[in-house]
């Protein structure tokens, strides 16, 4: 833990926890942000002692980062991190920033589980940028504030408006990491995809979430995530995706790419012993079990058949196909031309 003892100085946006895209960063001058952390990267005693008499010992978390929010005085205060739920009840506490969060990726079961019991306290948040349609409805249950459609941050960012080029190469989306093993449940979907791009005489590539997973795809043809993401600029030269339940899939999807979605029924085994469960196409929006470009059974003959037909329908056809569920699951706004609007509006 990073130990500073100077008063955080006052800027116009203050990042809630560090973990946040570079390219986001990239938008403003340094000298208009500042970063505080919330898991503990870091802890500024300036803040502690202005907390501890102006607040005392109680609830020391809580008022640490209402403190940090007062002495910076930003105009605006903005998370990527949007299943932090304490963010949503800042603003009940100190109101006079805008506070604004975006999504970063796709929720499963716990966190609605988890936003049910919270939304019990009031969660407020006054913009809240979400994936598409699907987010908006469900979230403005429970949390009050203009929650606006406007895809993936990073997806915006990296990728513009343009006709999409053609590949034979597929590409399959791995989602395997350290901290997360996700290739129990990947083994199946590469066995089915190796066999099938040898009967249909085509070569696919594994795309990975992260590096250092590398020796667990020895046998395949690896595209690199960089360490700015900057890779995926790359996946722009293919047409083709396969994922389990990636983000990512949605992402290409919002840019018209092809995809299809395998959600077969293996569920991955993390390293401390859990068990979590894949997610199935659209969720948490509850459509039918497999459909054109998705499917939720490990029934190889439809497998290969919805990979054959995804393979070979037209461009026209295919975006036709996908256009209403690009809009419920992630849109696509170019170079984020939302989120830069409402910024500038407070700045």
């Amino acid at each position: 833990m990073k130990i500073i003892f100077s008063r955080p100085p006052q800027k116009k946006i203050l990042i809630f926890d560090r973990n946040f895209p570079n390219l986001f960063i990239k938008t403003f001058k340094k000298n208009k942000y500042e970063i505080m952390d919330v898991r503990k990267e870091s802890i500024n005693l300036f803040v502690l002692f202005y907390t501890f008499i102006n607040y005392g010992l109680k609830n020391i978390k809580k008022n640490y980062i209402i403190s940090y929010i007062k002495l910076v005085n930003p105009k605006i205060v903005i998370t990527f991190i949007d299943n932090n739920f304490f963010f949503y009840e800042i603003k009940k506490f100190y109101s006079k920033p805008k506070y604004i969060s975006i999504q970063n990726g796709l929720r499963n079961h716990f966190f609605y589980k988890i936003l049910r019991k919270k939304s019990l306290k009031n969660l407020i948040v006054d913009y809240f940028f979400v994936f598409g349609e699907t987010n908006r409805r469900i979230l403005s249950k429970f949390i009050i504030g203009k929650i606006i459609v406007f895809g993936n941050l990073k997806n915006n960012f990296l990728f513009k408006k343009k006709k999409s080029k053609y590949s034979k190469d597929i590409v399959f989306i791995s989602q395997t990491t350290n901290s997360r093993d996700f290739f129990s449940r990947e083994k199946i979907v590469l066995k089915y995809l190796k066999e099938f791009c040898e009967k249909e005489n085509l070569k696919f590539k594994v795309y990975l979430a992260d590096n250092s997973v590398e020796n667990k795809f020895k046998n395949y043809e690896i595209i690199k995530k960089s360490y700015n993401d900057l890779p995926k600029k790359e996946l722009e030269n293919y047409n083709l995706f396969i994922c389990c339940d990636s983000t990512l899939g949605y992402e290409m999807l919002s840019i018209k790419k092809k995809v299809v979605f395998l959600n077969l029924k293996k569920n991955n085994k993390l390293s401390n012993g859990k068990i979590v469960k894949g997610l199935p196409f659209g969720y948490p929006k509850k459509i039918k079990k497999n459909g054109f470009f998705w499917v939720s059974t490990n029934n190889k003959r439809l497998i290969f058949k919805t990979l054959k037909k995804v393979l070979m329908i037209n461009k026209k056809k295919w975006n036709n196909i996908i256009r209403p569920y690009s809009k419920e699951f992630m849109v696509f706004n170019c170079n984020n031309s939302k989120l830069k609007k409402i910024i500038k509006k407070f700045l």
